[in-house]
């Protein structure tokens, strides 16, 4: 059967551990409670918080706890029974630790609102495969998926500035992952997948990339990045193009073996629009396929800046054009196409 627990004084961090509470399903919170964390409750086998109405502190929704207006995520517990979860749409961040140590989820969806990750916030998710959020997050802490061991699909907010320490650590499911435009720094990460997209916007780089095969980088002049003696004599590098001799000089851009100038126009639009989760961008025989996952603005103008296209795209839409050079806009996201 279930048991449960009732608390009648405040708690502090790991009140409640696996080796205290083995047979535990649900705690129910008083009103009198006033202090709590998403490591309150550290019980392998809880299934639900439940926070008396009364509490003027906090509050739950189907067992998950959260602050009182529901505007901070602060606890999933570990053994929560839904395998698919959407956070709700009041949340403005996730705290520290909120998933961390879930046996069930298998897809988070954090949608429009949410502007903050906590540290560790999905740390050791053993059944988690994709997280998807909103282009409104601004900051993912660190550790934030460490140690998945399934996770193969992030899809990150084109508005964070930094990837920062232990993001990707141990989760060896990941093989590859697109950083968004805008991100000017890739703190030690611990990226162990094979492919990595790097955009225009990176200055500076402390990653090893240890097992990468293929790295792709869109600045224009090489991040900063002290390299990897580790490389694979098969990985590659893919560079603008012109820029070759610029990577094979920087210092651990030069480790590669193989150095590729990637084609201007549609080559490069297509490796780096199709690869970013929030659209994607294909090339037809006479013009532009555009897919969104949420309306977004596209502008499309010719390279001498008249405009050809200006609209909100919400799902699949084709735009034939003319034969020639084109800047596509879609959402914060800029590339030069080629119609042949």
């Amino acid at each position: 059967g279930h048991y449960g627990f009732n608390i009648d004084d405040d708690l502090s961090d790991e009140v409640f551990r696996d080796n205290d509470c083995e047979a535990l399903t649900k705690i129910i919170v008083p009103n009198s409670i006033k202090e709590l964390s998403s490591r309150s409750f550290d019980c392998k086998k809880l299934e639900s918080i439940i926070v008396n109405e009364e509490n003027p502190y906090f509050s739950d929704i189907n067992g998950i706890l959260f602050n009182k207006d529901q505007t901070e995520l602060i606890s999933c517990p570990r053994n929560f029974q839904a395998t698919e979860y959407t956070v709700p749409e009041s949340v403005l961040s996730i705290s520290g630790g909120a998933f961390g140590d879930n046996a069930n989820l298998i897809s988070i969806d954090l949608p429009y609102n949410v502007q903050k990750i906590g540290s560790a916030a999905f740390e050791n998710c053993d059944e988690l495969k994709e997280v998807t959020m909103s282009n409104t997050v601004l900051e993912i802490e660190w550790g934030a998926f460490e140690n998945c061991d399934n996770l193969n699909k992030v899809v990150l907010s084109n508005n964070i500035k930094t990837i920062e320490i232990y993001l990707f650590s141990r989760s060896k499911a990941l093989q590859s992952i697109v950083i968004p435009e805008g991100v000017t720094l890739i703190e030690n990460s611990r990226f162990e997948g094979t492919t990595i997209s790097i955009p225009s916007t990176v200055i500076e780089i402390e990653d090893n990339f240890e097992n990468i095969q293929k790295l792709y980088c869109y600045a224009q002049i090489p991040p900063e990045w002290v390299g990897n003696d580790k490389l694979s004599d098969e990985a590659t590098l893919y560079v603008p193009k012109g820029t070759y001799n610029a990577y094979w000089l920087a210092k651990g851009w030069g480790d590669f073996k193989n150095i590729v100038e990637m084609e201007e126009g549609a080559t490069t639009a297509n490796e780096s629009i199709t690869a970013n989760q929030n659209f994607n961008l294909n090339l037809s025989s006479n013009g532009i396929c555009i897919e969104t996952q949420e309306p977004t603005e596209v502008y499309i103008c010719t390279i001498k800046g008249q405009t050809v296209l200006h609209k909100s795209i919400n799902g699949n839409e084709t735009i034939q054009l003319p034969q020639g050079l084109y800047i596509v806009k879609v959402g914060n996201q800029t590339k030069k196409v080629i119609i042949k």
